[in-house]
């Protein structure tokens, strides 16, 4: 999946209700917007919105060394979860982009 991402994070710390500790990674790309209408909501919108998605915590340091935002082509594994599997990001493969004709 090729997408325009704008960052990545870490986060460790511990929870405040319950004393836990978390430790995660995401990736912060750019979606576009898209209309919905449904019994008691409707949305309308133009451009993109930020998506989040799982990011494995050892591919943080491989995004170092680009200039954000960039479109990369993204690398994913399936791993164990709670309520089954899911999809995380290991990686990426930066894409060139496309000269425009004159």
């Amino acid at each position: 999946m090729q997408v325009t991402c704008i960052g990545v994070f870490r986060m460790t710390g511990t929870g405040k209700e319950t004393g836990n500790p978390y430790d995660f990674a995401q990736l912060l790309y750019l979606k576009p917007i898209e209309p919905t209408a449904r019994e008691k909501m409707t949305l309308r919108g133009f451009g993109f919105e930020v998506a989040k998605a799982d990011l494995a915590n050892d591919a943080l340091e491989k995004f170092g060394h680009l200039a954000f935002p960039v479109r990369i082509e993204l690398e994913t594994d399936t791993i164990p979860a709670r309520n089954g599997f899911r999809t995380i990001i290991t990686g990426f493969r930066q894409v060139q982009p496309v000269a425009k004709a004159a």
